[in-house]
């Protein structure tokens, strides 16, 4: 707690973690209220399949995770490790790990975030996490995929950065781990590099220098292992970029997206109001260091999409693309606001009208946007299972067999998996054999498997 009252400002309150993991725990609460039919029925979505496909029958060793598998430059050694580590389970269970996994992550950045004494004010340390995890995560597949750990690995690592100098070894080995492994979860951890070059400057505390330092060299270990570039500087040539990236930023983060194509003016203003509330604030510094960093989080991180090989590819940005943005506008809002209200007495209903404000956003947004609450479940999942684990049980390994079996799920990326021998001499059962008697339907009419 020390860390958390040291060159507290008069006027703001003490840091109260039972009140931010109450809040967490409502978070969890009403992610599971929100979405309890998508939760229920985990799918292997996006990539999943591919992890699924690739780490299934637990034959890779674990330094396959320092490869990509998932068609991209970049490493997701975080989701590879869970892949890898689950493929020793059950079959039948490992989509539910991957979900569950998936899930567990999403909860932990909000909670990092929470837990950052960014927020002081008891009313907004509740319903904060709210806002981050309901809104500030700005699709499902974030809480219901592994791959996507990609994304909220990241948004841990941002949101420790943050982070009050630790008093103690233990804590300080615990950031120091956090901050060298989590910029190994994916490719949006290079806007680690800047902030923390940033920070780096703007502290005397050499404790958070080290740790800040241990960022820096963990974040350029990783994209040292990125293979070509992902970088076209020659798009900031280009008018209509710029033009659509600026819409991005208002229409997409600012606004949320309620509406399509505002009039730029009413980014402007937006800019100005903030222009106005850091001249209100203008006397706490530490304020101003951490509103800088998060608004230039929001706008590198989708610079950083228009700048890579990706747009040629999208066109436009997806949510995944934008959720760094989205999760630190939130936040930058209700950092905001808590400044702002850091002076009111206790007993005074500005904080109740700030979280009515905030709760309306979620409701709104949420409304807005299912897709943040719901995707449309796979069919044939369960049953795809079974098929496999049945095969499993029939010695085919011994016999010098395999089955190849694949879940026609009409999704761009679907699991396939090879059952059995993987030797040269190996007979590829296919669906017209007699040793087939199960799940007919999944199994591979040509060998397709890649080893």
């Amino acid at each position: 707690m020390n860390a958390w009252k040291d060159g507290l400002p008069p006027g703001r309150e003490p840091f109260r973690p039972a009140w931010a993991l109450a809040g967490v725990g409502l978070l969890v609460v009403c992610l599971l209220l929100r979405s309890w039919p998508s939760l229920t029925r985990p799918g292997l979505f996006v990539e999943d399949a591919v992890l699924f496909s690739h780490y299934y029958g637990h034959t890779r060793p674990v330094t396959d995770i320092f490869t990509s598998h998932i068609g991209q430059r970049y490493l997701t050694v975080i989701a590879d490790f869970f892949a890898w580590a689950w493929a020793w389970a059950d079959v039948r269970w490992q989509p539910w790990l991957y979900q569950w996994t998936g899930f567990a992550l999403a909860v932990a950045s909000v909670a990092t975030a929470s837990f950052s004494g960014l927020v002081r004010n008891r009313v907004l340390l509740l319903v904060g996490p709210l806002a981050l995890g309901l809104t500030g995560l700005n699709h499902l597949y974030y809480a219901n995929t592994l791959i996507y750990t990609m994304y909220t690995g990241v948004l841990m690592l941002l949101a420790l950065l943050f982070y009050p100098p630790p008093h103690t070894m233990r804590s300080f080995v615990v950031q120091a781990l956090l901050l060298a492994l989590l910029p190994w979860s994916g490719p949006y951890s290079l806007l680690a590099l800047p902030a923390a070059l940033f920070l780096f400057f703007c502290t005397a505390n050499r404790t958070r220098r080290v740790l800040l330092a241990i960022v820096i060299l963990s974040t350029l270990a990783y994209f040292a292992t990125v293979s070509g570039s992902t970088v076209q500087l020659a798009n900031l040539l280009r008018p209509w970029i710029l033009v659509q990236f600026l819409q991005t930023v208002f229409d997409k983060i600012f606004f949320f997206d309620f509406t399509r194509h505002l009039p730029m003016w009413y980014g402007f203003i937006l800019l100005l109001a903030i222009a106005a509330v850091s001249w209100l604030l203008r006397r706490d510094r530490e304020y101003l260091l951490q509103a800088a960093v998060m608004l230039g989080l929001v706008f590198a991180s989708i610079l950083l999409f228009f700048l890579s090989v990706k747009l040629a590819q999208y066109i436009t940005t997806s949510e995944c693309h934008r959720v760094v943005a989205s999760f630190f506008w939130v936040l930058f809002l209700v950092v905001t606001a808590d400044r702002l209200l850091g002076h009111r007495p206790l007993h005074s209903p500005w904080p109740l009208v700030v979280a009515g404000l905030l709760l309306t956003l979620v409701v709104l947004d949420n409304r807005s946007h299912p897709e943040k609450g719901w995707v449309r479940p796979v069919s044939g999942l369960a049953a795809y299972l079974e098929t496999i684990r049945f095969y499993e049980g029939q010695g085919l390994a011994g016999k010098k067999q395999a089955v190849c079996l694949q879940l026609p799920s009409g999704r761009p990326m679907q699991p396939r998996v090879l059952v059995g021998s993987r030797g040269a001499d190996t007979r590829l059962l296919l669906p017209g054999d007699t040793e087939i008697v199960r799940g007919r339907r999944f199994v591979c009419r040509r060998y397709t498997f890649i080893k």
